[in-house]
């Protein structure tokens, strides 16, 4: 969107924002402060503290600001809110939001959003090209074009997932996938069948990692080490007997094996950390049923049954907030991930009160 459709120069303020389905104020607008002013904020822990700033900021210049992947409409009043900081900007600022929910862009007030359609067959496969032969471009590959195309329905997700699938296996093997009973099954979740397809033909090491990985929030972004090492403290890696792989080393290779099947993959923002696409995560959640859990704001029905829970503080949360957990009796790991936000003042013996079981702390 930066470098096919604006005139760099004239947007002297370019920064991007991950908003995801949890609209937290305090959070959303940390986080613009942050990728506005390249540096980290954690000393302004009120909103009108933040709010002042990056008014402050951003008074006079022509901004370009992109809120990416919005879901919540119940917060309006919020987004009211967090538009007082931009009415400072020069004549000529934009913000644009993305998002999968038509009543998102009522919300925001645009009447005339931009709907993206499905990609051209020919740039689907240029996708799946890329992801599944690399530099080994086999002579009757092209037959199955037509074929591979059908499959991914014109969107790029799939086209990039069915191509990390089939780089694993050689052309002659593809038909297997591209024939599988699968593709025809009724749709009973909103799973993309190429995204169940490469689940299903995930080995059973690959499945239980993946699997873990519904325990993590919408957009959070992980490290590779900080992954491998809860996969470790739950016993998900298992070394075969002829193997003498450190446990660091073996949960690498799983590691990898995930980005290069394209269900993990690089941050945006070009450090070192991963994020799941959010249909990748809904795989993930579709996967582990209801073993694995999030705190949100929304309610979680599954969360009791849970065996895996994860929580990111919001604005103010209280104690109250956590009570759902005296009702869960299974509960092997508690994650509090930390959303890099200024907030989250509740101590660690608080959440210990809540649940006498084997606690993971990891912030």
């Amino acid at each position: 969107m930066y470098s096919t459709t604006l005139q760099l120069n004239s947007f002297p303020q370019r920064d991007g924002v991950c908003v995801s389905d949890d609209f937290d104020l305090l959070r959303v607008a940390t986080a613009i402060l942050e990728s506005v002013t390249s540096a980290n904020v954690k000393e302004y822990k009120e909103l009108n503290a933040v709010q002042d700033k990056l008014s402050k900021e951003l008074a006079g210049k022509k901004f370009f600001i992109v809120l990416d992947d919005v879901w919540n409409t119940c917060k309006y009043n919020q987004w009211t809110t967090l538009q007082s900081s931009f009415h400072v900007g020069a004549a000529g600022s934009k913000i644009i939001v993305t998002t999968r929910d038509a009543n998102v862009a009522m919300m925001m007030g645009d009447t005339n959003p931009y709907n993206l359609g499905k990609i051209p067959e020919d740039d689907c496969w240029k996708i799946f090209e890329h992801h599944a032969l690399l530099n080994n471009r086999p002579q009757n590959v092209d037959l199955l074009k037509e074929k591979v195309t059908s499959k991914c329905n014109g969107l790029p997700l799939a086209a990039k997932t069915l191509g990390g699938l089939l780089r694993c296996k050689g052309v002659d093997q593809w038909d297997e996938v591209l024939d599988h009973k699968m593709w025809n099954l009724s749709e009973e979740t909103d799973i993309l069948p190429a995204l169940k397809l490469s689940y299903h033909y995930l080995p059973s090491n690959l499945k239980r990692c993946f699997t873990y990985c519904a325990i993590l929030p919408n957009d959070y972004e992980f490290g590779e080490k900080q992954l491998i090492l809860l996969w470790m403290a739950e016993g998900l890696l298992q070394q075969k007997p002829e193997e003498k792989k450190q446990m660091e080393d073996l949960g690498s290779d799983c590691f990898q094996e995930l980005v290069s099947r394209s269900l993990f993959q690089k941050s945006s923002k070009g450090n070192s950390q991963y994020i799941m696409h959010d249909l990748i995560t809904d795989l993930a959640r579709w996967a582990a049923g209801k073993t694995c859990s999030r705190l949100e704001d929304k309610p979680n029905y599954d969360l009791p049954k849970s065996r895996h829970s994860s929580y990111i503080p919001a604005w103010y949360d209280g104690v109250k907030k956590l009570e759902v957990y005296s009702e869960v009796v299974r509960l092997r790991t508690f994650l509090r991930l930390s959303d890099s936000a200024p907030y989250g003042y509740l101590a660690p013996k608080v959440y210990l009160h809540w649940n006498k079981c084997l606690l993971s702390w990891v912030d």
